[in-house]
Formats: C-alpha cells, sequence, structure tokens
C-alpha cells in the first residue's frame, strides 16, 4: 500500500470536513453568545465537561484497539461492540445517580441527564466509525460528520427561535449523534460489519488491556484538561466559568478539529510504520510540524485580532473574554504538540506510557490551577496554565518521545517554535509598515492577518523545499 497516497486522500476528506464542522461550531458558538447570558453558558460548559468524562468510558480505549492491531476476526469484533454497548449503558446509569445528586444547578438536572443518554446512543456506531478508520474510508467519514453536523445546527437554530434556551444546545447536540449513528449503521449493513452478537471474553483479552490503558490515559488527560473549568466553577461561579469556557472553545474547538484533520489519519499509518524507527521517526517529526504549521496563523491571528472584535461580534457583555482569548491562544497552541506524540504512542501500542504521563499531569496541573484560582482570578488561571504548558513540553519529550523513538530535541524544538517565531516576525513587520496609514480600522487588521499567513505560507514552502523543516536526522 501507498502510504503517503492514502495519507493524502485521507487529509483531503478531512479537511473538507473539518473547515465544515468548524466553521459551524464557531457560527454556532457566536450564536450562543447571543442568546446565553455568561452564567448560562458556565452551566452549558460544566454539562459538556460532564458529557465527555461519560464518552471516553463509554468507549474504554476499544476503537483505537480496532486500529491499532487491525482486529479482523468476526468474534472478536462482535465481542467488543457488545462490551462497548453494556458499559455504555452502565455510565449512563451511574452517572444519572451521580447527576441527581451531585449536579450543583438543581434547575438543570434534567437537562443534564437527557444530554448524558447521549453516551448510549453513540456508542451504537462507535466500532462502525473505526473500522472506517482502519480501512481509510475517510470520505465516508468525512460526509457522515457534515450531514450530522448540519443536521445538528439547523435543529439548534430552529430550537433557539422558538425559545427553548438551554435546551436547544441539547436537542442539537442529540439531533447530530442520532444522525451520526443513523447513517453509520446503514453502512455497516451495507459493509456487513454488524455485529454477529456473539461474546467470548477471552478473545478480546488483548484489546482490553490496550482499552484499559488507553482509557486511563485519556481519562486522566480530560480530567487534567478540564480541571480548570471545574475549579472557576468551584471558587469563581458560573459568570467567570462562562468568560473562560467562551476564550476556551473559540480556540480549543479550532485547534481539536484541525488536529483531527491530521491525527486521524496519521494513527492508522504510524500504526503500519511502528515497527521501522527511521520511518516512524520521520513520520511523527512530519505531523507534528503538520499540527504546528497549521495551528500557529490561527492562534497568533486570534490573539492579534480578539480586541477588536470581541465587542461586535459577541456583544458587550461578553468583553472580559478578550484578555482570556489572547492568554488562551498560547495555550491551545503549545497544548496541539502533544496531539502528534499522542497519536505516535498510540500507534507504537505504548498506551501504558501515556497513562503514566498523565498521571503526572494529572497530580500537577491542579495544584498549579487550584492555587491560581484561589489568590488571583480567571485570568491567573489562563496564565498559569500557559507556563505550565511550556513546561511540560520539554518534561514530554524527554520522558514520552525519546521513549517512543529516540532523541531529536533540536528538530522537535525547532518544529514547534520556528513557525510562530516566523508568523509573529511577518506581523510584526506587516504592522509596522500599515502604521503609516492614517485612518485606521478593525478591517485593516484583517488586511494584515491576510498579508501575514500568505507570506508565512510561501516562506514556509520555501523552508521545506530546501529541507530545512522536513530533513529529518536521528539525533546521537
Amino acid at each position: 500500500m501507498n502510504h503517503n497516497r492514502v495519507a493524502l486522500s485521507g487529509v483531503k476528506w478531512t479537511t473538507v470536513s473539518m473547515l465544515f464542522t468548524t466553521l459551524l461550531m464557531m457560527v454556532q458558538v457566536v450564536i450562543l453568545g447571543r442568546f446565553l447570558e455568561p452564567a448560562e453558558y458556565g452551566v452549558l460548559a460544566l454539562i459538556m465537561i460532564i458529557i465527555g468524562l461519560g464518552e471516553i468510558f463509554v468507549n474504554f480505549g476499544l476503537s483505537e484497539a480496532i486500529v491499532q492491531n487491525e482486529v479482523n476476526s468476526s468474534i472478536q469484533l462482535s465481542s467488543l461492540y457488545i462490551a462497548n454497548i453494556i458499559f455504555s449503558i452502565v455510565v449512563f446509569l451511574f452517572s444519572a445517580v451521580l447527576i441527581w445528586l451531585f449536579f450543583p444547578y438543581h434547575e438543570h438536572i434534567v437537562l443534564c441527564t437527557v444530554a448524558m443518554s447521549s453516551v448510549v446512543i453513540n456508542s451504537v456506531c462507535l466500532q462502525f466509525k473505526a473500522l472506517c478508520q482502519r480501512d481509510f474510508l475517510f470520505n465516508l467519514l468525512a460526509k457522515i460528520e457534515i450531514i450530522s453536523y448540519l443536521a445538528g445546527f439547523l435543529s439548534l437554530l430552529v430550537a433557539l427561535a422558538n425559545g427553548f434556551g438551554l435546551w436547544s444546545v441539547i436537542i442539537g447536540f442529540l439531533t447530530r449523534i442520532v444522525i451520526s449513528v443513523l447513517l453509520h449503521v446503514l453502512n455497516a449493513v451495507k459493509m456487513n460489519w454488524f455485529p454477529a452478537f456473539h461474546f467470548k471474553l477471552n478473545q478480546i483479552n488483548e484489546q482490553l488491556k490496550f482499552g484499559f490503558n488507553l482509557l486511563g490515559a485519556n481519562l486522566l488527560n480530560y480530567v487534567s484538561s478540564r480541571f480548570d473549568q471545574a475549579v472557576v466553577a468551584a471558587i469563581l461561579g458560573p459568570t467567570a466559568l462562562g468568560y473562560y469556557s467562551m476564550a476556551f472553545n473559540l480556540v480549543i474547538q479550532p485547534m481539536q478539529k484541525l488536529n483531527l484533520v491530521v491525527t486521524k489519519v496519521a494513527f492508522p499509518v504510524l500504526s503500519r510504520l511502528q515497527n521501522n524507527r527511521d520511518d516512524l521517526t520521520k513520520g511523527y517529526i512530519h505531523v507534528l510540524l503538520a499540527v504546528v504549521l497549521v495551528n500557529t496563523p490561527i492562534m497568533l491571528s486570534l490573539c492579534y485580532l480578539a480586541p477588536e472584535f470581541v465587542g461586535p461580534v459577541l456583544g458587550d457583555n461578553w468583553l472580559p473574554v478578550v484578555v482570556l482569548l489572547q492568554i488562551l491562544s498560547f495555550y491551545a497552541l503549545m497544548r496541539s504538540t502533544g496531539n502528534a506524540g499522542a497519536t505516535l504512542v498510540m500507534a507504537t501500542g505504548k498506551a501504558a506510557l501515556l497513562f503514566k504521563w498523565n498521571m503526572f499531569v494529572t497530580a500537577l496541573q491542579p495544584l498549579v490551577i487550584v492555587l491560581s484560582a484561589r489568590f488571583g482570578g480567571v485570568e491567573d488561571v489562563a496564565i498559569a496554565l500557559v507556563i505550565l504548558q511550556l513546561t511540560l513540553l520539554f518534561i514530554w519529550y524527554q520522558y514520552v518521545i525519546v521513549e517512543s523513538i529516540g532523541k531529536c530535541l533540536k528538530k522537535y524544538v525547532l518544529t514547534i517554535f520556528a513557525p510562530a517565531f516566523i508568523f509573529g516576525l511577518l506581523l510584526f513587520i506587516i504592522e509596522q509598515f500599515g502604521s503609516f496609514i492614517e485612518e485606521q480600522s478593525p478591517m485593516y487588521k484583517i488586511v494584515w492577518v491576510m498579508l501575514t499567513c500568505l507570506i508565512y505560507f510561501i516562506s514556509i514552502l520555501i523552508l521545506v523545499k530546501r529541507g530545512y523543516l522536513f530533513n529529518v536526522k536521528k539525533e546521537n
């Protein structure tokens, strides 16, 4: 198989899906900012944190196990499918009890419980998505994602127009999941993927072991990445959480969608290169560079344009988001590099290594966040995250990357920081030339950003062509 050709085709289809869904998500964030107060948005953020936690438990890392181990046995696939369904029901029932006992905003308990039902619905098609990814059917995944996101967005608009408030978000969310499940089930029937409903636990021991380690890693990673929002809600209240979550979503959602374009395709490709250390090293550096090259202009542009457009786009009641958005854009940029490394670790089957790393981060990060929230404000939490993430970049390299592919520090540092330096320098120079224009307006800043992006990508292409960025050599 030509891995480069397959990867290129996958990137093409996944990019189309990413651009469409990211646009819808960003428009949805803006619309919700107009319809919801910051405190309501804070409650919504807490509900989505709970749902995200449930989804991690339901998946149990079994989808990744199918891709990494290239599972083909009908008995294994059937056993894994049934295990996912059973586990999703257990997770939902257990979560529902906890929600009714401990959810702090009692008037929204029913809303949160209904939203949590998504974990059971989504479990029906988790395996079918994994099989599409394993077999490089990215065109199908992209089409289903586009259709389901569009259906969810339209149902959200209809619900908002009819005054459903917070319920509108859950209606749109569940609509998207139901449409996705139906389309994946229809495809599974067509591809003869539907399970035969045989269950043999001893046939999936290896997948369960991999999934258990990955579950632990994903759970710890999720807790550490969402702990800041939980602390803001507990210490600073729902309004502060609303501001923080709005800024967080504006930077994290685009980053996550962009990274999916690369990592969704890179995972099965790197999995097939796991026995060739040189090719694996080269592949990882390429994945890391692709992630950084795409995220850098978007995050730095958000930081630059935030003061001019938060008020007009979201409304004056969201102005406290400006500084948070500028700070968190740097956090998101550095955090995006970890996705490439996590893909590498999963591709090599070292889920236990990822689990140990996330244990370390989960032990360290809460202390930093609690102290910054207790003795400061929501902006101090954001600054603390940036400083912590910068520190973790180098610890991550030493204890995860070196363990997986060997030493490549020079290339690692250059790949992460060179694009940001180039873009920042170009933006500064172009803005200085633009300062000679007497009448300035927000539109001029958009022009500066567009010019910077154009020159940035031309510069990157030149560096790549000359081998300064993609020329990977093993370090001693």
